[in-house]
């Protein structure tokens, strides 16, 4: 038994370390993710009951839990249900639900939540004005929605005419991108 009690120490140990990068016990929900998305700092899961998880740094508030309080588990992004899709950008997170709203949180700093504001949110603030989406993505700085009319919308940093509008001025709310029609998925990256 004293050979095996440095062994036994070391279970312990390595327990209860592991504890510190699992999920935390959420109960009644089930773990059955169908997507995820990762940003510079944190990640974002989807699950198929439409609730939206997140781990990692969270110095923007981009997990979306009402903090910004580094998460080394699965928490539930709150204020959130029924949605299809997820993105993330460098710091700031996206949802489309089902109904085809969007909603944004985290950094602000170009005006990538879209809500008219350059403040940062620590709980997802919906897009306004913004309905019938079928898509979103997340750039570094700005966001992209698909509708499902075909057209592209974009807001956020465009310091190298990321929003395809013809100029270089960042957009804290969503316009349209000129000249794209009947486009079937839209994918953003960078800044």
């Amino acid at each position: 038994l004293k050979k095996n009690k440095g062994f036994f120490a070391l279970m312990i140990i390595v327990f209860m370390l592991s504890s510190l990068f699992t999920e935390q016990p959420a109960y009644g929900v089930t773990n059955s993710f169908i997507a995820a998305s990762g940003g510079s700092q944190s990640m974002l899961a989807l699950n198929s009951d439409g609730t939206v998880w997140g781990w990692g740094i969270n110095q923007n508030g981009q997990i979306g839990d009402g903090s910004t309080d580094t998460r080394p588990y699965r928490v539930k992004v709150t204020g959130l249900a029924d949605v299809k899709a997820i993105a993330s950008g460098s710091t700031h997170s996206v949802a489309l639900q089902k109904d085809g709203e969007v909603f944004t949180w985290g950094s602000n700093f170009s005006g990538e939540l879209g809500n008219g504001t350059l403040k940062e949110s620590y709980h997802p603030v919906q897009v306004t004005g913004l309905s019938d989406v079928k898509a979103v993505s997340a750039g570094s700085f700005f966001t992209v929605a698909l509708k499902n009319d075909g057209t592209v919308w974009a807001w956020g940093n465009n310091s190298s005419g990321e929003l395809g509008n013809g100029t270089t001025k960042s957009s804290i709310t969503h316009g349209q991108i000129p000249s794209l029609a009947d486009i079937s998925s839209v994918s953003a990256q960078g800044t």
